[in-house]
């Protein structure tokens, strides 16, 4: 190895200590505004008397149960999915299925009337692209016109151990895409999709209290919007860091039992014609609610800064120093 090389070696090496050097000394400065934030962020503090306050004599306050996620999501969604089974519509469920995917971004344009017919050529090109890339797979399945690709229906699939024998949802055929639609019937479909998800609204109401994210990069929250919350803060923080950008809103939103609500639970994602699909959360803590509906009011904000590598794979990557600003 020549002395050029060397130099250039101890050089590469210089730049990883100083960048590994950086990342901890980001981490030391501003762990107590992270380790606060995730210690207190998915939990509501219970209001207590001051010291020395005297109650009043024969008044009985009510202590209400603060949502943990880590305790009780599971038995959330459980509740949840039960009462999107009873009370919404075939159409209705796989309406909010398209809100999953990538489909959500045109959606909210079409509900806020900003959408555009670049808009519509340009997603249905990406839909037709993905399509021709899952020709073969979609060849492999029998096609049923009345419930899109089928699957055998005694074979066995398992979520959290425990099996079923449903087929996953699809949005192609939801969507009603083949190589021949035209940008008039796409829009048509789009426009039938608002209008499910509209209707849904008003018979789902959350079952219990809780506690909901949603992370921006440099904007605020269009209450126009369809707006999908996520329960889980850490991957909702942990999404938006993925992103560029290094200013970041996070909207911390408190949904009270009997609101209008709207979960990704299991039904979203699965047809459920065998009766086999097992109750709960198992693909997504997310839920969509319509705050255009709801009175909200600002708390209190405040602002920490988490810092990430640029290249989650390599540990020595550069150090990237993000503001987040927590509006409750």
């Amino acid at each position: 190895m020549d002395i050029n090389a060397i130099k250039l070696k101890n050089k590469n090496m210089e730049k990883k200590i100083e960048n590994a050097t950086r990342f901890i000394e980001e981490i030391d400065k501003h762990k107590r505004s992270i380790f606060e934030f995730w210690k207190y962020s998915n939990k509501d503090e219970m209001a207590v008397l001051p010291e020395g306050e005297e109650e009043e004599v024969g008044v009985v306050k009510r202590i209400e149960k603060a949502f943990d996620y880590s305790e009780d999501f599971e038995n959330y969604g459980i509740n949840l999915d039960k009462i999107q089974r009873k009370e919404l519509t075939v159409d209705e469920m796989d309406s909010i299925y398209i809100a999953t995917t990538n489909i959500l971004d045109i959606l909210n344009k079409l509900k806020t009337n900003t959408l555009i017919p670049k808009d519509v050529e340009n997603i249905l090109k990406l839909l037709k692209k993905e399509l021709r890339e899952n020709e073969d797979e979609y060849e492999e399945d029998e096609f049923d016109i009345f419930a899109g690709i089928s699957e055998d229906s005694t074979k066995i699939k398992k979520i959290r151990n425990k099996l079923h024998r449903e087929t996953e949802k699809d949005k192609f055929h939801i969507l009603e895409i083949t190589k021949m639609t035209r940008q008039i019937g796409f829009k048509l479909s789009l426009e039938q999709i608002v209008k499910n998800i509209k209707n849904a609204f008003g018979k789902v109401q959350s079952p219990e209290d809780i506690t909901v994210y949603k992370a921006i990069i440099g904007e605020k929250i269009d209450e126009n919007e369809f707006n999908v919350f996520n329960m889980n803060p850490e991957t909702e923080m942990k999404e938006i860091c993925k992103q560029e950008g290094n200013n970041i809103n996070l909207y911390k939103l408190s949904v009270k039992q009997g609101q209008d609500i709207l979960g990704f639970t299991n039904i979203i994602y699965y047809d459920n014609r065998n009766k086999t699909l097992p109750l709960g959360m198992d693909f997504s803590s997310k839920v969509m609610v319509d705050i255009s509906q709801m009175d909200l009011n600002i708390k209190r904000s405040s602002t920490f800064h988490i810092a990430t590598l640029e290249n989650e794979e390599d540990d020595f990557s550069k150090v990237i120093v993000k503001k987040v600003t927590v509006y409750e």
